[in-house]
């Protein structure tokens, strides 16, 4: 009960990193975290080069998707399916243990993006959800982070295209 509780209340914390009220998928889900390599990805109403161009992302986002098929990735953006070139994805694979996680919950924007924070201090990035863990970068004060999932004490984020994790106390909520 204590733990359930517990989970509760940190569930909340990362809800007041942010300023919009993210939608909620599984770990386990079958979406894929890729980040645009190009600038100005239309964003498209359906999976054809001829549908209408609903906005863009810019080289550097990161997005959250399913495959549509060879072509096309299938995301949400302003609550609508749209579609987006597969071939300017590329996939950031999440390791096989972080998948394993159990209490993790995974947040997007109905963009279809992660939550986003600012780093308050100067962020250490771990290998791992843990303070003993290898550090494999820092973040400076007043950068931004997109939020991957929350484990309860860390945000894992993408860093240097790939998986590292940051403790919540060196977070603050961003206004959107």
């Amino acid at each position: 009960m204590q733990k359930l509780l517990k989970t509760i209340i940190l569930s909340l914390v990362v809800f007041l990193f942010v300023s919009v009220i993210p939608g909620k998928i599984s770990a386990a889900s079958n979406y894929q975290t890729a980040q645009v390599n190009v600038d100005g990805l239309n964003i498209r109403t359906g999976a054809s080069n001829s549908a209408e161009i609903v906005a863009h992302f810019v080289k550097g986002d990161v997005v959250k998707y399913t495959n549509y098929d060879k072509y096309w990735a299938k995301t949400i953006f302003n609550k609508k399916t749209v579609y987006v070139s597969r071939k300017y994805l590329q996939t950031i694979e999440v390791p096989s243990k972080l998948k394993k996680l159990k209490n993790v919950t995974v947040y997007k924007y109905a963009i279809g993006q992660d939550p986003t924070v600012a780093v308050d201090r100067k962020a250490k990035v771990y290998a791992l959800a843990s303070n003993s863990s290898k550090v494999i970068g820092t973040v400076p004060p007043g950068e931004f982070v997109n939020a991957l999932a929350y484990d309860g004490y860390f945000l894992i984020i993408i860093y240097k295209n790939q998986i590292g994790f940051v403790s919540r106390w060196d977070l603050q909520p961003v206004d959107l």
